[in-house]
C-alpha cells in the first residue's frame, strides 16, 4: 500500500492562506504573500503541488497589483514613504513569481511536466507578471530594476522568440510572448519618468494590441534613427540608437516601435478632427462627448490629453532625442517654486516663504538643469508641472518645465528641467467670450527672436478653448485686452503654452 506524500506544514498554511478571501489593503496581503511565498522552497518544480501553488500565486498578486496601482494612480510623486516601500516589495513579488514560471517553463521544455505540452505558455504568464513590475516602478517614479530587464530578456531568448525575430502565429502562446515583450520595451522607449502615472497606464493600455507593428530581432533594424538596442548582460533598459552605439556582444537585442510609431498618424487626425470643432465654438473637448470610443483608444484622458500624449509618442518611436548639449557638473544650492500659482505670487511679492524651498543643483547646460531633493520634499511634483529656480535672493527667477522625475528611494528626488524662459509677467486670460468669472491664471512671456517671434503664455492645461480671449495685467496700471492665439507651441499633463498677438480689431 501506498501513502499520500505528506504536505509540509509552510505550505498546507500558503494553500490555506491562498483559499481564503483577500485582505482589503493590498499592502497587507502582499506583506503575507511574501511570508508564504518562501515555503515554495519545500518544494521540488516537477512537483505537481509546486504548480499548483505557482498558478495560485501568480493571480493573487495580481489582484493585488491591480489594487495597488490604483492607489498609485491617485497618488502624487514623490509618493508616500509607505507607498514607496510597498511599490519596491510589489516589483520584487512579481519578479520571484515569475522566476518560478520560468523555471517551470524550462522543465515543460524538457518534457518533465505533463499538465502542459507548450513552454510558451508559462513564458508569456512570466512576462506578464515582468511587465507588471515595470508598470509598478514606472508609476512611482522608481527606475526598473536590473534584474527585471535580464529576466525579459531570459524569457524571450529561452523561448526561441529572439530567433523568430517576434514573429509568431496569431493566437499562440509564442504570439503572446512577442507581444508582451514588444508592449515592455515600447513603453521603455517611451522615457516614462517624462510622463505622469495616468499617462504610463494610458499608454500601456494602448499598446495592448498596437505594439503589434513593433520589431525585436537579433541584427539591427531599420531606419537606425529610430531602433533601440538592450545587452541582455547588463541588466539595462532599452537605448536608442541616436543616444549610443551599442557594444560589441553576442547578448544584444535590438527593438523599433517604428511601425507603430507610423500607425498613430490616422488616430492623431482623427482625434483633431473631433476637437476642432469643439475649439471653434469656445467650449473645451469633454471626454464623455466624444474621443475615449475612437479607434483603439483607451480611455482615462480627455481628448485634448490623449492627442498630446499620442504626440509625444510618436515623436519619441519615430526619433528619439539625443542629446546634443554639453551638461556640467556641479553641486550648489538653489531656490526653487513649483507650480504656475506659486511661480505667480513670487514675482508679486506675495510669496508665502513655505512655497519656495531649497534644492541642489547636480548638473546644468545651456537649455536646463537636473536638481535634487535628499532630505524629502514638501508637495507634489508631476512631468511636465512649472518650475521656478535661481541661485541667489538677488538674482531673477528663471521658468523652467519638469521634464522628467526620478523617485529612486523615499528620500532622494531628481528632476530634468528645461528651460523655458528667464523672467516674466504675471496676468489673468479669458476664453469662451472673456467672462470674467471665467478668468484663469497665467504667465506671460516675451517674445524671444528667433525661438518665439510672438509673446507666449503659459496657462493652467485646457485654457486654451478658442482662437479669441481676454488679457489682463495688473500692475500699476490695469492693462486689458483682446488677442487672439496664433498656435500651440508645447503642452503638457499640467500646463500648455501658445503664442498670441493683440487683436487691434476685435469683433
Amino acid at each position: 500500500m501506498t501513502f499520500p506524500e505528506p504536505v509540509p506544514v509552510c505550505i498546507a498554511a500558503a494553500l490555506a492562506w491562498l483559499d481564503a478571501e483577500p485582505a482589503d489593503d493590498p499592502v497587507v496581503d502582499l506583506e503575507r504573500l511574501r511570508a508564504h511565498f518562501t515555503a515554495l522552497s519545500a518544494l521540488s518544480v516537477g512537483n505537481a503541488r509546486f504548480l499548483q501553488c505557482v498558478e495560485q500565486f501568480e493571480a493573487r498578486v495580481l489582484d493585488v497589483c491591480e489594487r495597488f496601482k490604483s492607489r498609485l494612480l491617485a497618488a502624487a510623486l514623490p509618493v508616500p514613504r509607505s507607498q514607496h516601500a510597498a511599490a519596491a516589495e510589489l516589483t520584487v513579488a512579481l519578479l520571484e513569481i515569475a522566476g518560478s514560471l520560468q523555471r517551470v517553463m524550462a522543465v515543460v521544455r524538457d518534457g518533465g511536466v505533463r499538465t502542459c505540452s507548450d513552454p510558451d505558455v508559462y513564458c508569456a504568464r512570466a512576462l506578464r507578471l515582468v511587465e507588471e513590475a515595470c508598470l509598478v516602478a514606472m508609476m512611482c517614479g522608481r527606475p526598473a530594476p536590473g534584474e527585471l530587464w535580464r529576466l525579459a530578456c531570459e524569457l524571450v531568448v529561452a523561448g526561441d522568440n529572439a530567433d523568430r525575430n517576434g514573429d509568431a502565429l496569431a493566437g499562440t502562446a509564442a504570439a503572446d510572448v512577442a507581444l508582451q515583450f514588444k508592449r515592455l520595451l515600447a513603453l521603455a522607449a517611451l522615457q516614462p519618468e517624462t510622463l505622469t502615472a495616468r499617462e504610463v497606464v494610458w499608454a500601456h493600455d494602448f499598446l495592448g494590441q498596437a505594439a503589434v507593428a513593433a520589431e525585436f530581432s537579433r541584427v539591427p533594424l531599420l531606419p537606425l534613427s529610430a531602433a533601440f538596442w538592450i545587452d541582455q548582460a547588463t541588466g539595462a533598459p532599452p537605448v536608442a540608437m541616436a543616444r549610443g552605439k551599442p557594444p560589441l556582444s553576442d547578448k544584444l537585442l535590438y527593438f523599433s516601435a517604428y511601425g507603430v510609431a507610423r500607425a498613430l498618424l490616422p488616430k492623431l487626425e482623427w482625434l483633431r478632427a473631433g476637437i476642432s470643432p469643439e475649439e471653434s465654438v469656445g467650449f473645451a473637448p469633454d471626454s464623455e462627448a466624444f474621443g475615449v470610443e475612437g479607434p483603439g483608444l483607451p480611455v482615462g484622458l480627455t481628448p485634448d490629453e490623449a492627442l498630446s500624449l499620442l504626440g509625444r509618442m510618436r515623436e519619441r518611436w519615430m526619433s528619439p532625442p539625443s542629446r546634443t548639449e554639453v551638461r556640467r557638473s556641479g553641486r550648489y544650492p538653489v531656490q526653487v517654486c513649483v507650480g504656475l500659482q506659486v511661480i505667480r505670487d513670487v514675482s508679486g511679492d506675495a510669496a508665502d516663504a513655505a512655497g519656495v524651498v531649497e534644492w541642489t543643483v547636480i548638473n546644468e547646460s545651456s537649455g536646463g538643469y537636473a536638481i535634487i531633493a535628499v532630505s524629502g520634499v514638501t508637495g507634489s511634483v508631476a512631468a511636465g508641472m512649472p518650475l521656478a529656480l535661481r541661485r541667489d535672493p538677488a538674482e531673477a527667477w528663471t521658468l523652467c518645465l519638469v521634464r522628467w522625475i526620478r523617485n529612486d528611494s523615499p528620500d532622494r528626488v531628481e528632476l530634468g528641467l528645461q528651460v523655458i524662459a528667464s523672467g516674466w509677467s504675471a496676468v489673468s486670460v479669458g476664453f469662451g467670450g472673456g467672462d470674467t468669472n471665467a478668468m484663469v491664471p497665467a504667465l506671460r512671456l516675451a517674445p524671444v527672436p528667433p525661438l518665439r517671434r510672438h509673446p507666449a503664455l503659459v496657462a493652467p492645461a485646457g485654457t486654451c478653448t478658442s482662437r479669441a480671449f481676454s488679457l489682463v495685467q495688473e500692475s500699476d496700471h490695469l492693462y486689458v485686452a483682446q488677442a487672439r492665439v496664433l498656435g500651440l507651441d508645447m503642452q503638457t499633463a499640467s500646463v500648455e503654452i501658445f503664442q498670441y498677438e493683440i487683436d487691434l480689431y476685435p469683433v
